[in-house]
C-alpha cells in the first residue's frame, strides 16, 4: 500500500516596512489563533524603505542617506531581536528576510509566494491586519473542500478573510452584497487583500502574468471597475490587485469568502494604517469573529456556491464552465494549467 505524502507545512506569509506596532499587534493576532495540531511555517518579509533621495526631497548628502538606512535597519534589527525572545512559536519554522533594495507594495506581493506544487498553501497578510482567533480553522476547511483538482474548482481563484463590501461595477444595481446569512461560503469576482490565500495553481499562472504586464506595460484596465479607476489615479507600484482583477476577468475566477453570522465581524480585520492607500487616523474596520460566529460545519458543493460577477449579480455556473473552454492565449497569458492542477 502506497502512502500520501503529506502536505507542506501551512505557510504564513507577512508583508511589512516600517509599521513595527503594527505588525506585533498581528504577530500577537497569529499567536493567538487556533491552528490544531498542524504545522504552520511564519515568514515576515520586510521591504526596505525608499531611500530620501528617491523622494520628493532630494538629499544629496550621502552621510544623510546612510544615516536613514541605518536606522531603519537598526530598528529591523532590534525587532527581529525582541521577537525571537518573545514570540513563542511552536507550530512550525520563524523564517524573517529583508529586501537588498525597495521593491514597493506590488512587487512585494508578486515576490511573497512561489509555490512548486499544487498541493502547497500559504495566507499572505499585510502588516496591518488583525485576525481572528478561528481564521485558519475556516481556511483549513475550505482548502480542503474547495482546493482541489476537481473541475468543479477550476473557478475558483482563492480564498479571503475579510469582510469584502466593495461593489467593483461601477454602475451596478446592487448597493450592498447579497451574502448568505448562515455563514455559508460565496464566490465574487473582487479579489480580497487583507488575508488573501490563493490556489497554489492559480498563483503558479498569475504571477508570470503580472510581471510580464508590468514589464510589458499590458493595458489592464478592466472597463466599468471602480478599480481600474483607482490603478490609474494612484502609484501603480503599490496596487497588485488590479492586475489580479484583469487576471481574474479573463479567466473567469473568482474568490471565495464566508461573513461571520454577526454581521459586524469578520475573520480578519484591517486597520487601515497610514502607508500606500491611507493617510488618516488608524481604525479598525471590522470586529473579530469568535468561534460561535463561524460555520465550521457544513459546506455546500462548489457548484451549488453562491457565485457573484463584479455587480454582485449572482452568475450562472454553467456559462462560467462555457467560457473557460473556450479561453485561448494571449498576450502574457499563457495556457491555462488549472484544469490540469499537475502535482
Amino acid at each position: 500500500m502506497v502512502e500520501t505524502p503529506l502536505p507542506p507545512p501551512f505557510q504564513i506569509i507577512v508583508l511589512s516596512m516600517n509599521r513595527f506596532s503594527s505588525l506585533a499587534r498581528l504577530l500577537k493576532s497569529v499567536q493567538d489563533s487556533d491552528y490544531g495540531d498542524d504545522k504552520v511555517d511564519l515568514t515576515i518579509r520586510f521591504d526596505r524603505p525608499p531611500t530620501p533621495s528617491s523622494g520628493k526631497k532630494k538629499v544629496n548628502q550621502v552621510s544623510q542617506v546612510n544615516r536613514h538606512v541605518a536606522l531603519w535597519e537598526e530598528q529591523v534589527h532590534n525587532f527581529t531581536q525582541e521577537m525571537r525572545s518573545t514570540f513563542d512559536w511552536k507550530r512550525g519554522s520563524v523564517r524573517v528576510d529583508v529586501s537588498p533594495k525597495n521593491v514597493g507594495l506590488r512587487q512585494a506581493w508578486l515576490d511573497a509566494w512561489n509555490p512548486t506544487s499544487d498541493r502547497e498553501r500559504a495566507v499572505i497578510f499585510e502588516d496591518d491586519i488583525e485576525t481572528s482567533p478561528v481564521w485558519y480553522s475556516w481556511l483549513k476547511i475550505v482548502h480542503d473542500k474547495y482546493d482541489t483538482d476537481h473541475p468543479s474548482n477550476n473557478h475558483i481563484a482563492g480564498f479571503s478573510l475579510c469582510r469584502q463590501d466593495l461593489i467593483n461595477k461601477k454602475k451596478a444595481k446592487q448597493k450592498k452584497i447579497p451574502y448568505p446569512k448562515n455563514g455559508d461560503p460565496f464566490l465574487y469576482m473582487v479579489a480580497g487583500s487583507h488575508g488573501f490565500s490563493p490556489r497554489a495553481s492559480v498563483w503558479k499562472d498569475f504571477v508570470p502574468f503580472a510581471n510580464c504586464a508590468i514589464r510589458t506595460k499590458k493595458d489592464v484596465n478592466t472597463p466599468g471597475l471602480k478599480t481600474s479607476d483607482w490603478y490609474n489615479a494612484f502609484k501603480k507600484s503599490s496596487m497588485w490587485e488590479q492586475l489580479f482583477m484583469n487576471f481574474a476577468d479573463k479567466r473567469k475566477l473568482f474568490t471565495m469568502y464566508s461573513f461571520p453570522k454577526n454581521s459586524d465581524k469578520a475573520l480578519a480585520a484591517h486597520w487601515r494604517e497610514k502607508g500606500e492607500h491611507f493617510k488618516g487616523k488608524p481604525r479598525r474596520d471590522n470586529q473579530l469573529a469568535q468561534r460561535g460566529d463561524v460555520n465550521l460545519d457544513s459546506y455546500p458543493r462548489a457548484e451549488e456556491v453562491l457565485t457573484l460577477d463584479w455587480g454582485a449579480e449572482p452568475v450562472n455556473g454553467a456559462m462560467i464552465k462555457q467560457y473557460q473552454h473556450q479561453l485561448v492565449e494571449e498576450d502574457c497569458f499563457p495556457s491555462p494549467t488549472m484544469s490540469q492542477n499537475k502535482i
